[in-house]
Parts: C-alpha cells; sequence; structure tokens
C-alpha cells in the first residue's frame, strides 16, 4: 500500500505572536482518482511548531518503515476476511521550498537553483548533469568536515547544497520521488510570474480593458481588481484565469508575444490535466514546453532566473515514473489548512500540536466508523451497526465530516428536467404552439398535443440551461455547435411522449486566429430541434469581442463604504453581439 506524504509549513500568523504550523499529511498513492473511494483521501498525521519538520518527518518515516517490516493486521472488507497491511512511501509531495530542503539542496538563492540537476539561469532551457544521492550525500560528508565558514560557503555555492539531517535518504531517492506538483509549478508559479510580468509591461489604458473585459467573461465579481490585488490571490483563481487569459489579453491589445506566451502555458496546463499519458501524448508536452521556454528566452529572459521556469522540463520525467500529475496533486492537502487553522484558535493554546493532531486522529476514527470500516473488538472484526451507518450516511453529517456531498439520484442522460412551473409549483403544460409545430414536422405532431418546457441533461450527464453553448450530433462524426435555447416534453394525443432539445445552429468559419488557434464560430438564426439525447456536451465559448468592437463604458454605481451609500464610478465592457462571432475556448479544463 504505498503512500504520498505530504509536507509544509501551515500559516497560522492571525497576528504576529503565532508561529507557523509544522504539518505532514498522508495519502493512498493514486487515491484522488479512486471513484470506489467514497470517504476523504487524505489523513492528517502529525504536527508541531515547536518541533522541526525533519524531526517530525523522521517520526513518521520511522513508523512507516515499522510497518513495512512488521505488517499491520486490518481487514479486508470487501473479501471479509483478515489481512495484513505492508506500506511504503511512494512520493512526497511539496512545494519548491520543501522539495529543495528535503533534497538538502540550497533553495532558489543557489546559483545551480535546480533541486534536481545541476542546471543554472544559463542553462534553464536543459536538463543538465542529474543529481544523484550518493553524490550529494558525499559532498555533504566533506560540508561537514570543513571547519572553516569560508570554505563550507564555497562549497554550498558551487554545489547548490545544505548539510542538514535528513530522514528520507534512506527510504527514497529525494532529487527523483518528490514530483513537480500542479499546484506550485503552473498556477502559483509560471502562470502568477507570467502574468505579473506582462501587467509590470503594459499601460494603465491596456490595464483597464483587461479588468473590464475579465468583470465581463466571469461576472460575480470573482476577479474584482484581479491585476491589483495579484499577490493575494489564490492559485484557484490564476488556474482560472488562465484558461481564460488568452483572450482577455488579445481584446486588450497586450502585445502578441505576450500573447502567444500566454496561449503555450494555458495549452501546458490543458494538458498537464489529462487522466493519461502514452508516449505521442510525452512528446506533444515535450515539444509544448521547449516552445515556451524558447519564448522566455527571446521575450522574457528575466524569468529565466526563476526556477520553476526549469523544472517545468522535469515534469515529463515525472509522468513517466509516477504518472499523471493529478495522482500526486497539492490541491487536497492545501484544503486541510483552513481546518487545521480553525482547530488551533477552537483551543486554550496550551498545547497546540497535542490538541490539533488529538482532534484529527478523533475525527479520522469517527470517519472510519461511520463510513462502514471495521475495527478489533477481543479476538473479532466488527463495524458500526445499520442505524449508525445510516446516520453516517445522512447528508448533514458527511458534510460535517469533510466529504463531498453528491446526490445518489442520478438524472437519466438525454432527458429533460426543472421544468417551467406555476404559481402552485404544478408542472406547466402548454398547447402546441405553431412555431414549435413548425420546428417538430418531421416527427408528425399534431396542433393537438401538449408540451413542457425546461433544461436538459447531455448524453454526457451535464445539466444545461436556457444560453448555454452545447456540441450535439453523433460524437466523433457529425458534431456541431450552438446555443441551447430550451428542452422541451412533447405530450402527443398518440404515442409515446418524446423529449426535444430546441438549438440555435452555428456555423465554424473557415479561418480562425492565428494567435489563439482557436475555431471561430458564427451564430446564426436557424433553430432546429433535435433529441435531447444527441445534445453531447457543455461548451465554453468566449465572444469575439475584439472583432465586435466592443466597447468599454463607465457608469455610476452605489456601494455601501462603512455603513454609507456612496456613488461611485465603475467602468465595465459593453457587448456588441449584433457581431454574432465566438471562439470555442480550447484551453477550459
Amino acid at each position: 500500500m504505498p503512500i504520498n506524504l505530504f509536507l509544509d509549513d501551515t500559516s497560522t500568523h492571525r497576528s504576529k505572536r503565532w508561529l507557523p504550523l509544522h504539518c505532514i499529511q498522508m495519502q493512498l498513492s493514486g487515491l484522488p482518482l479512486c471513484e470506489r473511494m467514497k470517504q476523504s483521501s487524505v489523513f492528517f498525521v502529525g504536527a508541531s511548531e515547536k518541533v522541526e519538520i525533519m524531526d517530525l518527518g523522521q517520526l513518521v518515516v520511522d513508523n512507516i518503515l515499522e510497518c513495512e517490516r512488521e505488517e499491520v493486521e486490518a481487514f479486508d472488507a470487501e473479501m471479509g476476511q483478515e489481512c495484513t497491511i505492508k506500506t511504503c512511501i511512494d512520493v512526497v509531495v511539496a512545494d519548491y521550498a520543501m522539495m529543495s530542503f528535503c533534497a538538502n539542496h540550497l533553495g532558489a538563492a543557489a546559483k545551480k537553483y535546480c533541486p534536481r540537476c545541476f542546471a543554472d539561469a544559463d542553462n534553464f532551457d536543459h536538463i543538465c548533469q542529474k543529481r544523484e544521492p550518493d553524490e550529494t550525500r558525499r559532498s555533504l560528508n566533506i560540508l561537514n568536515m570543513r571547519s572553516l565558514e569560508k570554505d563550507k560557503q564555497i562549497l554550498r555555492s558551487e554545489k547548490g547544497i545544505k548539510e542538514h539531517d535528513n530522514c528520507f535518504w534512506d527510504v527514497i531517492n529525494p532529487h527523483s520521488d518528490i514530483p513537480v506538483g500542479l499546484l506550485h509549478l503552473i498556477p502559483l508559479g509560471l502562470a502568477k510570474h507570467l502574468v505579473k510580468y506582462i501587467v509590470d509591461s503594459v499601460d494603465n489604458n491596456t490595464l483597464k480593458k483587461m479588468s473590464a473585459h475579465l468583470d465581463a467573461v466571469v461576472p460575480g465579481g470573482r476577479f474584482f481588481e484581479f491585476f491589483k490585488y495579484m499577490h493575494s490571490r489564490q492559485g484557484k483563481d490564476f488556474k482560472y484565469y488562465l484558461q481564460i487569459a488568452p483572450f482577455n489579453m488579445m481584446f486588450a491589445g497586450v502585445p502578441q508575444k505576450y500573447g502567444k506566451m500566454i496561449s503555450c502555458l494555458s495549452l501546458i496546463q490543458l494538458q498537464l490535466h489529462s487522466e493519461s499519458f502514452d508516449e505521442d501524448d510525452l512528446q506533444y508536452l515535450q515539444s509544448t514546453i521547449d516552445k515556451y521556454l524558447s519564448y522566455i528566452k527571446v521575450h522574457t529572459p528575466e524569468l529565466q532566473r526563476k526556477a520553476k521556469s526549469h523544472l517545468l522540463l522535469h515534469i515529463v520525467d515525472d509522468i513517466r515514473k509516477h504518472g499523471p500529475p493529478k495522482f500526486y496533486i497539492e490541491d487536497a492537502f492545501e484544503k486541510n489548512h483552513g481546518t487545521i487553522r480553525d482547530q488551533i484558535f477552537l483551543q486554550n493554546q496550551k498545547a497546540r500540536s497535542r490538541d490539533t493532531c488529538i482532534k484529527f486522529t478523533k475525527h479520522t476514527i469517527c470517519q472510519h466508523i461511520l463510513s462502514g470500516g471495521y475495527f478489533k473488538e477481543s479476538e473479532e472484526w466488527k463495524n458500526a451497526s445499520e442505524h449508525a451507518l445510516q446516520f453516517g450516511g445522512m447528508a448533514e453529517i458527511q458534510k460535517f465530516m469533510g466529504e463531498s456531498v453528491t446526490s445518489d439520484k442520478k438524472m437519466p442522460n438525454g432527458t429533460v428536467r426543472k421544468l417551467c412551473r406555476q404559481s402552485n409549483r404544478h408542472t406547466m403544460t402548454e398547447k402546441m404552439t405553431d412555431e414549435m409545430l413548425s420546428l417538430l414536422t418531421s416527427d408528425n405532431h399534431s396542433p393537438d398535443d401538449k408540451i413542457q418546457r425546461g433544461s436538459a441533461i447531455t448524453a454526457g450527464g451535464e445539466m444545461v440551461n436556457a444560453g448555454d453553448w452545447v456540441e450535439y450530433g453523433t460524437p466523433g462524426e457529425n458534431e456541431s455547435c450552438g446555443v441551447f435555447k430550451e428542452g422541451v416534453i412533447v405530450l402527443p394525443t398518440r404515442g409515446p411522449t418524446k423529449m426535444m432539445a430546441i438549438i440555435q445552429k452555428a456555423t465554424e468559419c473557415s479561418t480562425s486566429c492565428n494567435s489563439l488557434g482557436c475555431p471561430k464560430l458564427h451564430l446564426g438564426n436557424e433553430v432546429v430541434a433535435i433529441h435531447t439525447s444527441k445534445v453531447i456536451k457543455r461548451l465554453n465559448v468566449m465572444h469575439d469581442c475584439l472583432g465586435a468592437k466592443c466597447s468599454i463604458r463607465d457608469t455610476r454605481v452605489t456601494e455601501r463604504v462603512e455603513q454609507e451609500e456612496v456613488l461611485t464610478k465603475k467602468v465595465h465592457l459593453h457587448h456588441n453581439y449584433d457581431h454574432a462571432y465566438f471562439f470555442k475556448n480550447f484551453y477550459m479544463l
């Protein structure tokens, strides 16, 4: 049973007197993609603000080694019999700072800034001589034997190493078994570096256009003042922005060289979120990475000094050795930070580490029992009673335990749902209109038929509402695009009930935007009716705001500031939908 370990410093700074908490979390290797495991896949292992993280790691490693040697009794619920568990460390999941720390590397300040090989800023686009554990440990021994601090400093700088106790040398290869994580590499690394570089390079008018377009594309205030407060934005914000950034920068008139770079990085993010890779996929990914690094060398040489620009090269080797990056993504671990902080500030602060670990231990045991897990009582393995399991299956309890609550009632694909209702909540049934009858002539309907209107469920199980772009037809053969208008249930006087989707057709233009590489669509006036089973999936489509010459306008809005209504000026984008051209967004995950 291989496991992933996540090492990090959890910031607890609500004021300067709080110390950060060193924490280690554990996860079964490859578990995020395992549909059979309904309970949370992340287990809290240890936390302390007084014990160094490597000392905390030593305790975890010692227990893992003991489990590997002596085995642990357990119960296989599926087979209904006793079993023994042996475990080992598959990978250590960490950000760049912790990756360097676990590999006895000097960090970003080192000239040889890569903890995986001996690359530097001058050779950032090549994988140089790889670091080997034996050689690194030999250099550390030489470093410890030197008495003069001046000699030590020379060796540290030359090799890019740092001496400290490290518990991982005997169980993994820290240079290769700490893969590059997606969260810290792309959203919080390359994307943040590039977007900040571009924002600092453009003028205020261009930045104003970018902000207005972003607010219009993503309504709801999620990206309000995004470029002003970039340093405080989370990884999920950069992850989403990267999917729409090529269109945002094209509209604002950002120099084309930066548009090519952001498009290339968006494509890399899309490729890295794949759930499987063959050799052709890896070669395509490698060519895209090489292309992006060549852009850095020509257009933004300052980014060569960023270690994550070079680390992008190592991700192909990580995929070959450890599988898709989704198997060891950091997001599941990072989401626990808020829960850890909440537990800390619900204590009396006398023994933060002990109280936090006890709380998470009790939580994990409770979760194990309520999800039907077995425990040994005397010589017999038992699980909770039926009533306890029913209690544990309640949505409120699952939410409290931190599990993702999903409805067991799966709506059939290709059906019409969310029907329009009257004021008394009864389903609204209408007479067949002449317009609807003209759309349904091929199915021999009559004016005496009844109809009900609503939304629809695609063949892939997605809900589509009025105004959503969809792909419809026969998958892989006759695929078309259009705007979903409404779903209709036809109740004929004779014959079976039929479920139809009303779609406004779009046609693909013969030319597409070269800088984006995305197909261009024209939304016509023709409306067709098809069976809902032929609606394949939802599409993410962006309006051609540049071609439509959508305008930036100033409006006066009322905002509440310090319990007072204040009239302020706000910039917004006014779409020109008379220009019915759109781009199919290939960068959306």
